[in-house]
Protein backbone atom coordinates (compact mmCIF):
# COMPACT_ATOMS: atom_id res chain seq x y z
CA UNK A 1 0.00 0.00 0.00
CA UNK A 2 2.47 2.61 0.95
CA UNK A 3 4.68 1.99 -2.15
CA UNK A 4 1.61 2.75 -4.39
CA UNK A 5 0.89 5.57 -2.52
CA UNK A 6 4.89 6.99 -3.23
CA UNK A 7 4.30 5.78 -7.07
CA UNK A 8 1.18 8.14 -6.98
CA UNK A 9 2.64 10.99 -5.18
CA UNK A 10 6.03 10.70 -7.39
CA UNK A 11 3.75 10.35 -10.52
CA UNK A 12 1.95 13.54 -9.11
CA UNK A 13 5.26 15.96 -8.33
CA UNK A 14 6.79 14.48 -12.03
CA UNK A 15 4.05 16.06 -13.56
CA UNK A 16 3.66 19.34 -11.53
CA UNK A 17 7.20 19.59 -12.54
CA UNK A 18 8.92 22.00 -15.24
CA UNK A 19 6.27 22.51 -17.97
CA UNK A 20 6.46 24.60 -21.72
CA UNK A 21 4.74 27.35 -20.78
CA UNK A 22 2.10 28.35 -23.55
CA UNK A 23 2.99 30.35 -25.99
CA UNK A 24 1.61 34.20 -25.64
CA UNK A 25 -1.38 35.30 -27.41
CA UNK A 26 0.16 38.85 -27.95
CA UNK A 27 3.48 39.68 -28.93
CA UNK A 28 3.25 43.51 -27.53
CA UNK A 29 4.42 45.85 -28.45
CA UNK A 30 5.47 44.07 -31.96
CA UNK A 31 2.42 42.37 -32.94
CA UNK A 32 2.17 38.88 -33.39
CA UNK A 33 5.03 36.26 -32.84
CA UNK A 34 6.57 36.73 -36.77
CA UNK A 35 6.35 40.18 -36.69
CA UNK A 36 8.16 40.50 -33.43
CA UNK A 37 10.75 37.76 -34.26
CA UNK A 38 11.35 39.85 -37.83
CA UNK A 39 12.02 42.84 -35.21
CA UNK A 40 14.36 41.15 -33.29
CA UNK A 41 15.74 39.74 -35.87
CA UNK A 42 16.95 43.40 -37.36
CA UNK A 43 19.81 43.90 -34.36
CA UNK A 44 22.71 42.24 -33.65
CA UNK A 45 22.31 42.28 -30.31
CA UNK A 46 19.41 41.48 -27.63
CA UNK A 47 19.85 42.37 -23.89
CA UNK A 48 18.76 43.35 -20.23
CA UNK A 49 20.71 46.21 -18.35
CA UNK A 50 20.25 47.54 -15.27
CA UNK A 51 21.03 51.72 -15.54
CA UNK A 52 23.28 52.45 -12.49
CA UNK A 53 23.68 56.55 -13.25
CA UNK A 54 22.04 58.55 -16.46
CA UNK A 55 22.45 62.28 -16.51
CA UNK A 56 20.77 64.70 -18.96
CA UNK A 57 22.62 67.17 -21.65
CA UNK A 58 21.03 70.46 -22.79
CA UNK A 59 21.88 71.46 -26.18
CA UNK A 60 21.07 74.32 -27.60
CA UNK A 61 17.17 75.48 -28.41
CA UNK A 62 15.84 73.82 -31.19
CA UNK A 63 18.24 70.66 -30.81
CA UNK A 64 17.59 67.29 -29.18
CA UNK A 65 18.48 67.35 -25.13
CA UNK A 66 20.49 64.10 -24.89
CA UNK A 67 19.61 61.60 -22.19
CA UNK A 68 22.80 59.30 -21.24
CA UNK A 69 22.64 56.46 -18.94
CA UNK A 70 25.52 53.63 -17.85
CA UNK A 71 24.41 50.49 -17.16
CA UNK A 72 25.34 46.74 -16.76
CA UNK A 73 24.08 43.58 -18.75
CA UNK A 74 21.65 41.93 -16.66
CA UNK A 75 21.34 39.34 -19.14
CA UNK A 76 22.09 38.88 -22.74
CA UNK A 77 19.16 37.40 -25.29
CA UNK A 78 21.30 37.70 -28.59
CA UNK A 79 24.70 39.00 -29.59
CA UNK A 80 27.99 39.32 -27.99
CA UNK A 81 27.05 41.30 -24.76
CA UNK A 82 28.41 38.95 -21.57
CA UNK A 83 26.83 39.26 -18.53
CA UNK A 84 28.30 42.04 -16.14
CA UNK A 85 29.79 43.90 -18.99
CA UNK A 86 29.66 47.82 -18.48
CA UNK A 87 26.95 49.23 -21.26
CA UNK A 88 26.50 53.03 -22.28
CA UNK A 89 24.17 54.78 -24.26
CA UNK A 90 22.28 57.86 -25.06
CA UNK A 91 19.14 58.80 -26.23
CA UNK A 92 18.04 62.03 -27.87
CA UNK A 93 14.90 63.58 -26.99
CA UNK A 94 13.04 65.97 -28.54
CA UNK A 95 12.02 68.00 -25.59
CA UNK A 96 14.10 70.08 -22.82
CA UNK A 97 16.49 68.55 -20.98
CA UNK A 98 15.57 67.17 -17.23
CA UNK A 99 18.03 68.97 -14.62
CA UNK A 100 17.74 66.06 -12.31
CA UNK A 101 20.05 63.03 -12.42
CA UNK A 102 20.50 59.36 -11.54
CA UNK A 103 16.24 58.87 -11.75
CA UNK A 104 16.36 56.20 -13.51
CA UNK A 105 19.72 54.06 -11.49
CA UNK A 106 18.30 50.91 -10.58
CA UNK A 107 15.91 50.76 -13.29
CA UNK A 108 15.92 47.35 -15.75
CA UNK A 109 15.70 47.94 -19.47
CA UNK A 110 15.49 45.65 -23.11
CA UNK A 111 18.03 47.10 -25.03
CA UNK A 112 18.42 45.97 -29.18
CA UNK A 113 21.67 47.27 -31.06
CA UNK A 114 23.69 46.53 -33.65
CA UNK A 115 26.65 47.92 -32.15
CA UNK A 116 28.98 45.96 -29.14
CA UNK A 117 31.94 48.74 -28.00
CA UNK A 118 33.51 49.96 -25.04
CA UNK A 119 31.82 53.57 -26.30
CA UNK A 120 28.89 54.86 -25.49
CA UNK A 121 25.90 53.39 -28.29
CA UNK A 122 23.01 56.03 -29.31
CA UNK A 123 19.94 54.44 -29.27
CA UNK A 124 17.26 55.32 -31.02
CA UNK A 125 13.44 55.54 -29.98
CA UNK A 126 12.21 51.64 -29.79
CA UNK A 127 15.43 50.36 -29.00
CA UNK A 128 15.36 49.66 -26.01
CA UNK A 129 12.32 49.74 -23.52
CA UNK A 130 11.47 49.74 -19.68
CA UNK A 131 11.59 45.88 -17.94
CA UNK A 132 8.23 44.22 -17.78
CA UNK A 133 8.27 40.38 -16.79
CA UNK A 134 5.55 39.60 -19.40
CA UNK A 135 7.80 41.29 -21.94
CA UNK A 136 10.59 39.37 -20.86
CA UNK A 137 8.64 36.02 -21.25
CA UNK A 138 7.75 37.22 -24.71
CA UNK A 139 11.64 37.92 -26.17
CA UNK A 140 12.82 34.57 -24.08
CA UNK A 141 10.35 32.63 -25.94
CA UNK A 142 11.21 33.97 -29.62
Amino acid sequence: MHRFSAIIVAGLLAGAGCRTASAPESFAPWGNAAEARGYLDQYRHVLMACIYDDHWEDRAPHEYSFHHFKGTVVRPYKGAWRTSERIAFVHGVDAPAHTTSNTDAGSLVFLFTNEHTNGEVGIDAGDFLSYEPNLERLIRSL
